[in-house]
């Protein structure tokens, strides 16, 4: 067993039953928990999918929009059943806001609503982001609504609200 993961050693021999060769239920449980991660892996994932979600509304392709964001908001329930303190802040910067907005919008099927929405969601967390979290170390927005296909949340290392700061600044 990998050092890093800090497991208690196994009976068994290493094998590709890596699950059943462990020496308990609570081994294996722990073993699931590792692979599951924390909130990194949905995160990840959420950042993928947006840059789905923006580069199917530059297509309008709304069918593609639509399930990538409907595949957003899963990711991020799935996530907080893992780290469910973080639960509230996420409601309140972004399900019950600028999520439901954004979805609103790609279901018209508008595309200068959907535009306008990409733009404002970054303001709406800045008006909010009063939270415990806002002084983590997430990075910094770059490539907002640029000519070619990036993402506008391309990541590169400050705090959340500087981040909110400047990609509002640079969508102004």
């Amino acid at each position: 067993m990998p050092k890093g993961l800090k497991l208690p050693p196994q009976k068994q021999p290493p094998s590709n039953r890596w699950l059943e060769d462990a020496n308990t239920d609570a081994d294996r449980f722990r073993k699931i928990e590792i692979l599951a991660r924390g909130f990194d892996l949905p995160m990840w994932e959420v950042g993928e999918r947006y840059k789905g979600v923006y580069n199917a509304i530059r297509d309008r392709n709304w069918e593609l929009a639509e399930y990538h964001w409907d595949k957003i908001r899963v990711t991020i329930d799935v996530g907080l059943m893992k780290r469910p303190m973080r639960t509230q802040n996420s409601e309140d910067m972004f399900l019950d806001g600028p999520w439901k907005q954004m979805d609103e919008a790609i279901k018209s099927k508008d595309y200068r609503r959907m535009e306008k929405q990409l733009t404002r969601t970054p303001m709406s967390v800045a008006q909010r982001c009063g939270s415990p979290n806002a002084d983590i170390p997430i990075g910094t927005l770059r490539g907002v609504l640029t000519s070619h296909r990036t993402c506008p949340t391309c990541i590169t290392g400050t705090n959340i609200r500087e981040t909110v700061k400047r990609a509002a600044a640079a969508i102004r």
